[in-house]
């Protein structure tokens, strides 16, 4: 009769969400990370590169969104940039309830 030995395994990776083979490796990273197992340095180097392409991909995605404003050939980047601030600019919450209580109804 042969004896057996259970093996326990040193991380488990959760591969029901992942759809890519970057989630895939994405998720046997995090779970040994999870784990306390020590990451190469490649995997540490794949998930800074990882992170820039995301934080590139939304980056392009708000220039993407911006584009119409700019397409104008009379309007200089100063002016859209002075318009921005004036449309941004928040006046302090005492004087905004002054103007809501004195406005022309």
């Amino acid at each position: 009769m042969k004896n057996t030995k259970a093996i326990k395994p040193l991380f488990i990776a959760d591969l029901t969400e992942a759809e890519t083979p970057e989630d895939v490796k994405f998720e046997f990273i995090r779970a040994k990370a999870k784990a306390g197992v020590k990451l190469t340095d490649n995997e540490i180097m794949w998930l800074v590169k990882l992170g820039s392409n995301i934080t590139i991909e939304v980056i392009d995605e708000h220039i993407t969104k911006m584009k119409p404003i700019a397409q104008f050939d009379n309007v200089s980047k100063e002016k859209v940039d002075e318009i921005f601030k004036i449309l941004t600019k928040k006046e302090p919450w005492y004087k905004r309830f002054w103007k809501w209580i004195t406005r022309k109804k």
